[in-house]
């Protein structure tokens, strides 16, 4: 059987697109909620993001940059528009309290004081700070995503962990390293 190279190539992309999209969505839409949106709002705009892609997905050379950038940008238009609490899960690994805690009221607490400081960040630091510990990117992963230099990303997070570090020591009486 002959094959046409443009139905084997189509067949490849469509392959390509449907392991990223199974890769990246899960992660996309966590890092949406972090940023601010609503849980709703994330998976509307992870899949707005996605649908795009497909679209787009012939000229993506870097389509996890790409997609990051489509995603924040989604995002703080969204914000623009309406603006909404988000409260982090207290089940989320990588925050700093976690299921280990023994005292469920005191994570409460802790979390609460996360939420503060992350809305106290800007929000370039927020989004590297959630980058690093929510979605477990390297510095040169974050870097490339965000068009920034590594440097410039270890320093946000210097300074999203002091906020963090000045909230805990402020608010609870609690000493970070």
């Amino acid at each position: 059987m002959v094959t046409n190279d443009n139905t084997t190539s189509a067949a490849g992309r469509k392959t390509d697109f449907e392991e990223f999209y199974l890769r990246c969505y899960p992660d996309l839409v966590r890092y949406i909620v972090r940023l601010g949106a609503t849980p709703e709002d994330a998976d509307d705009i992870a899949q707005v993001c996605m649908i795009h892609a497909l679209r787009e997905w012939d000229r993506i050379q870097d389509p996890f940059r790409w997609i990051y950038t489509v995603a924040r940008r989604a995002t703080w238009r969204t914000a623009e528009r309406t603006f909404k609490t988000v409260e982090l899960d207290e089940q989320e690994p990588a925050l700093v309290v976690h299921d280990q805690a023994q005292n469920a009221a005191l994570a409460s607490e802790l979390n609460a004081a996360i939420e503060r400081a992350l809305d106290d960040m800007s929000p370039r630091s927020r989004e590297v700070w959630v980058m690093w510990y929510a979605l477990d990117l390297s510095t040169d992963e974050i870097a490339q995503i965000l068009g920034l230099s590594p440097s410039t990303v270890r320093t946000l997070l210097q300074r999203a962990r002091i906020r963090l570090r000045e909230r805990l020591r402020s608010e609870h009486g609690i000493v970070a390293p």
